[in-house]
């Protein structure tokens, strides 16, 4: 399945109200399948030496092979922020499924998902592509 596709049905499918335990398993769920280069379900130690020396290559904003409390705090700034999107991505969902304002999402309030499907569905033949379903995952994100 292509990580488009991916998103999308997790896009459509995911409970909409997240709590810190699921965002934490979601968190570490997507840490893992990155670490996890070679795709065996394990993580050596070679994986996890070259994840973090690409980590650090990241934080390391002015490249003097040092992190110093500015760029920590940039890292964390950044952190923040995406968790404050997410969390602001999950309530305007709740709000926009939430369509008799009862504060529940309802079986037939969730169904409304194939709505989505009809948006993405560009050219109508009743099926998506991978162009369509990346063209809705970035529609999706903002972008």
């Amino acid at each position: 399945m292509t990580k488009p596709r991916l998103i999308l049905i997790a896009a459509m499918a995911v409970p909409f109200t997240i709590n810190a335990a699921s965002a934490q398993s979601l968190v570490m769920s997507r840490l893992f399948q990155r670490i996890d280069t070679s795709r065996d379900g394990a993580i050596d130690k070679g994986e996890l030496e070259t994840a973090m020396a690409k980590r650090f290559a990241r934080l390391d904003t002015n490249r003097d092979g040092a992190l110093d409390r500015a760029e920590v705090e940039a890292a964390r700034e950044r952190a923040s922020r995406r968790i404050n999107a997410a969390r602001t991505v999950s309530e305007n969902r709740m709000e926009r499924r939430d369509r008799d304002g009862d504060g529940r999402i309802s079986r037939a309030e969730f169904m409304q998902v194939p709505g989505l499907f009809d948006l993405a569905d560009k050219n109508r033949d009743g099926r998506l592509d991978k162009d369509e379903l990346a063209a809705a995952a970035d529609a999706l994100a903002g972008r």
